[in-house]
């Protein structure tokens, strides 16, 4: 969203390990780009190569420039699409951005502070459905947001949830993970319908040691028995201090 060419620095995190696969991207005045993580892409005029990627994982991407204002940051909007080979699935989300705040050159130190950069949320709400007995299970997806690709050091996460059904009864329940979790609903007793007591809740998730972003795949059963899946994007409450650091 810039009148002027944009260097990108980007990453593909693996999941399994949290190492990091780096590329450029260059991208001249309002240029749009896609490209299918599976088969990659290359431009030699423009000197993008990005690498191809298969397996769980993510995505980070800053705008790496000298310029200081503000109007050389924040030019960047995004979208995924995942294709689910053996259900035919098909989600749509968009990316998670945080604004530059205060100018300054690009120093690959992504202080998510409230101050330089917008900070992390320090909680995910999500208005979700239960898992039912024999119904496809929804997912709950979630990832850091402090992160040190310099030195690749796997980040740790616990992860709090608080579930809300709809006659304001309280459950909770926790998990640790490393890198990213896809943690199905099937997996806690909490976000069942027949402990919950309810069809749908109001989940709160919140991490213990590092601020999250997240996302929940809903999940669920329609006319003539068709699973239905579709993304859920949480409302963000709060802000706490996080760093990305680019190498």
């Amino acid at each position: 969203m810039s009148g002027l060419p944009v260097a990108l620095q980007c990453f593909y995190v693996r999941a399994s390990d949290c190492v990091e696969v780096g590329f450029f991207v260059s991208l001249t005045a309002n240029q749009p780009l896609s490209w299918s993580a599976y088969d990659g892409t290359s431009n030699v005029l423009t000197g993008t190569a990005v690498p191809p990627f298969d397996g769980p994982g993510e995505l980070k991407c800053a705008v790496d420039t000298d310029r200081p204002e503000l109007s050389a940051h924040n030019v960047l909007q995004g979208r995924a699409i995942v294709y689910d080979t053996a259900s035919g699935a098909t989600v749509g989300y968009g990316a998670v951005g945080f604004q530059r705040l205060s100018p300054g050159a690009f120093s690959g130190e992504i202080d998510l502070d409230g101050f330089t950069y917008e900070s992390c949320p320090d909680r995910l709400h999500f208005q979700v459905l239960t898992s039912q007995s024999g119904g496809p299970a929804s997912t709950l997806i979630t990832v850091p947001c402090a992160e040190d690709l310099l030195t690749q050091t796997p980040t740790q996460s616990v992860v709090q949830m608080q579930i809300v059904n709809e006659f304001e009864q309280v459950f909770s329940s926790s998990y640790r993970f490393t890198c990213l979790a896809n943690q199905s609903f099937s997996r806690f007793l909490t976000l069942s319908g027949s402990a919950v007591g309810s069809d749908s809740a109001h989940l709160v998730v919140r991490g213990v040691s590092s601020p999250l972003i997240g996302l929940v795949i809903d999940r669920f059963t329609g006319q003539n028995n068709l699973v239905h899946t579709t993304a859920n994007e949480p409302f963000l409450e709060g802000g706490r201090s996080s760093t990305i650091i680019f190498p």
